[in-house]
């Protein structure tokens, strides 16, 4: 499901707290995913099933090519408060892994979802120049919209 006004109202979201949503949450066009396809590996995952979970580290960036995920932030006792939803063509790594340290935030699949999946070595490096710039103006003020 692509992020827009509905989803956030859907998760009861004021729509100020991502005032920049185009920019916070940016979909990659086709031909940038063709690019990045050779650097990743294919995954899939089942309804429910998790790409990264608070308190471990993440495998790297996932990009979305088919499917809805479910990005959730879980308190420490264990309260779940939806923060958004990203899909096919969005990317989203947790921002843990930058500085070695565990996922901050759950990254569940809402049905069946197709991703490639960018190594963490890779997601951080430079192979793609104008697309490292895209993902990492991106990392900063997702962080902030929590």
């Amino acid at each position: 499901m692509a992020v827009d006004e509905t989803t956030i109202d859907r998760l009861n979201a004021a729509p100020y707290a991502f005032p920049r949503l185009e920019q916070t949450f940016p979909t990659l066009t086709a031909h940038e995913i063709e690019r990045m396809r050779r650097f990743g590996e294919p995954r899939s995952f089942r309804d429910g099933e998790a790409l990264f979970e608070s308190g471990k580290p993440g495998p790297g960036m996932f990009v979305v090519l088919s499917g809805s995920i479910a990005i959730t932030l879980r308190d420490g006792l264990g309260v779940v408060t939806p923060v958004i939803d990203q899909g096919p063509g969005q990317f989203l790594a947790e921002i843990g892994q930058l500085s070695g340290r565990p996922a901050l935030v759950d990254g569940h699949a809402e049905g069946n979802v197709e991703t490639l999946l960018l190594p963490r070595l890779l997601a951080g490096s430079q192979p793609l120049p104008d697309l490292n710039i895209t993902t990492r103006r991106n990392a900063l003020p997702a962080t902030q919209a929590r």
